[in-house]
């Protein structure tokens, strides 16, 4: 059965420090991206299917095609799976069916969204609904961490979201 071993929350998707610095520190078979927006762009997807990593495998699906997907037990297969997203609400749909993910979420650039409007840093604005479901995460018990490459120091990350709530 697969197994998610991260997640990370990244407006950029794949970009170089996803493909090039954390390729290596999570060594996994397959990147599922959870992004409606992405996944219903043709254009979109080929640019994160030539971002991607050679040797790794790349899913495109909205939330409905993973909540789908990675709730059939053996979809696929054996792979070691990281999920990455532009926003969380995907997130807390495969939690909420019980999808079992890596327990500590990376969180990296959160910037695209018209009503990210709460600065945390240059790197990180939230929305209300960001926030809820930050909550609603940590409820059922994920934990965030900020580090935008594997060689920075982690960071806490909710002590930052309550500055700004």
């Amino acid at each position: 059965m697969s197994k998610i071993v991260a997640v990370r929350i990244d407006s950029r998707l794949i970009h170089g420090q996803t493909a090039n610095l954390w390729n290596g520190h999570w060594n996994c078979d397959r990147y599922i991206i959870i992004d409606d927006e992405t996944a219903n762009d043709p254009t979109l997807k080929s640019v994160m299917r030539i971002a991607c990593p050679t040797g790794i495998k790349l899913s495109v699906l909205t939330e409905e095609k993973a909540l789908q997907f990675l709730t059939e037990p053996n979809h696929y297969g054996n792979e070691k799976i990281v999920l990455i997203v532009r926003f969380l609400t995907g997130l807390v749909k495969l939690a909420d069916a019980g999808v079992e993910m890596a327990k500590d979420i990376i969180v990296g650039t959160m910037v695209i969204g018209e009503d990210r409007t709460r600065v945390i840093n240059k790197n990180i604005k939230v929305s209300e609904t960001d926030i809820e479901c930050f909550h609603k995460l940590e409820e059922k018990g994920y934990h965030f961490i900020h580090q935008v490459v594997p060689t920075m120091d982690q960071e806490e990350f909710m002590p930052m979201l309550a500055k700004v709530e």
